[in-house]
This record gives structure tokens, sequence and C-alpha cells, in this order.
């Protein structure tokens, strides 16, 4: 087995070229901010193909994935890859960040390493819930209570997984390992999005059935102005935290303007001269994004 690095930061790019444009978009600034912590990107079916050479270059490691990380019970399912993360990284030490996403301006990822050192797995989310009867609209995968009627679940953390940590070791190795299980049991009456299945629901799992509790909880490193709707919040807001996040099938202004002024910035920084890739809406770009299934 081949020795791990002891740590850097995680990507992936799948699908639609967007991705791609976004992974080198996130990886420059991640140069600007620490060009000595090494960042790997996973890809499938030619995920960079439309990147140019200097861009692929920019990846300190490019991992071509095992059809089992990007495929399942629910046919081709590239959000699955983050259910096997422990696989997937090269690092002893993992910080694992989805690519719409951009560092802001005082914040970096040397930051949230230093932040989250000798934690054995932590992620983005909204705070722990009652899983023992809870009622139908308390969660948008999934009614809990299957959690608990399934899994014997009585409570679930409700993550967000744009931004993970985890070290090496039996307790990331656990949640993982239950995250897949869950899913290839196939038993969560869990919601349809995109061409398959959010990877959330099974990452919640994984961590009930490991029993870890993260020491962060309502922990939340990347704002995303789908939490506030058409509450407008400015660049000192947003840059409290330490990513600025494009997820979601809409993008409010706001976020397409600081993503945007961002991204321009740190292309300037690390020398970049062409254009850079702007923000999208992915409901505008990707056919399964126009409908999730209810």
């Amino acid at each position: 087995m081949k020795k791990k690095l002891p740590q850097g930061g995680l990507i992936g790019a799948f699908g639609h070229p967007m991705y791609g444009f976004y992974a080198f978009s996130f990886a420059v600034g991640w140069k600007v901010k620490n060009p000595e912590i090494p960042l790997a990107i996973v890809i499938a079916h030619g995920s960079l193909n439309m990147l140019e050479p200097y861009q692929k270059e920019i990846f300190d490691i490019i991992i071509e994935a095992d059809e089992k990380w990007v495929s399942g019970v629910h046919g081709k399912d590239y959000m699955k890859f983050k259910l096997h993360l422990n696989e997937i990284t090269p690092f002893e030490k993992t910080l694992y960040c989805d690519v719409d996403m951009q560092w802001c301006p005082e914040r970096s990822p040397s930051d949230l390493f230093m932040l989250l050192k000798g934690k054995q797995f932590e992620i983005a989310n909204r705070g722990y819930k009652v899983a023992v009867n809870a009622p139908a609209s308390d969660y948008d995968w999934l009614p809990l209570s299957q959690a608990h009627a399934m899994y014997k679940a009585e409570k679930v953390l409700d993550v967000s997984s744009e931004v993970i940590y985890f070290e090496q070791g039996k307790v990331s190795d656990s949640i993982f390992k239950n995250a897949q299980k869950v899913y290839d049991d196939n038993k969560l009456s869990v919601r349809k999005f995109s061409h398959a299945v959010p990877d959330e629901p099974y990452l919640m799992m994984g961590i009930a059935l490991s029993g870890h509790e993260v020491d962060y909880i309502k922990w939340e490193p990347s704002f995303w102005q789908g939490n506030y709707f058409k509450d407008l919040k400015k660049e000192e807001y947003v840059y409290q935290y330490y990513l600025i996040s494009a997820g979601g099938d809409i993008n409010h202004p706001n976020t397409k303007r600081i993503y945007n002024n961002l991204t321009g910035m740190y292309h300037h920084a690390y020398g970049i001269k062409t254009p850079y890739y702007q923000i999208q809406s992915k409901i505008n770009i990707l056919k399964e994004r126009q409908k999730v299934a209810a």
C-alpha cells in the first residue's frame, strides 16, 4: 500500500465540464493562499478535458475514479464518491471541499487545518435532529423517522457536505463504511436528486451508526446565500466565513458578484491573464437540475 502524504486538500469534478472549470478556479484560490499544501482532485470520464494543459498542472495529484465510487444501486451517481473519501484520499489528514466555492480574503486552507487538527471527523452541519417519531417535514431528503425505524438511530446530524475534514483512522473509516452500507442497503426513501440521490443522508447515517459525536455543532464554514433567500448579505458579512459557496440550483446575484470578484482577484494574483470562468446557475446548464423529484 502506498504511503499517504501528511495532509492536503481533496476536491472532485465529474460530469459537465463546468465542474472542471470550477475546480481550476478553486485551485487557483488554494494555491494563492497556500501553495505549500498539496491539492488532489478525483475525476471520471474526462472531467478535465476542457482545461488547457497549464490548467491541469495546478493540481498536485489527479486521481481517476474507480467505477464503484461513481456508480451503484442508483446507477451512475457522481455524488456517491463522497462516501468513499477515505479510500480516495492520498493524505493522512484531508480537507475535502466542493469545487463550486471560493476562499474569502482573510481565510485560507491552513486556517482550517489549524482549527481542525487532531479532530477525527468534522463536517459542515446544521445541528442534530431527533429521528424518533420525527415529522415528515423535518428533513429535506427523507422522512427522518426511517432512520430510527430501519437503523435504530435516535438522533442524526443534519450535514452539509461541502466541507469535510477527517484524519485516517478507525473513526473516519467507520463513518464512510457505514455510509456505504446504508447506500447499498437501499432501504431509505431518499428523495431523488440530479442523476441519482444526494450524498448527505448517507453521510448522516454513517455518522449516526458509527457513534461519532462531532465537536463543532451547527458549524457553517462556508457562506451559502440559500440560507438567507432574498436577505442580501454584503461582503463584510460573507467574508467572516472561510469560503463562499455557489452550491444549489440557482445563484443569487450577490453570490455571483462576490464569487466572480474573488476568482478574478486570485487569477490576477496567480499571474493568469486569460479570462476566468464565471459562476453559472446550474439549473440553466444541467437538465437533471431542472426538476428535482418530490
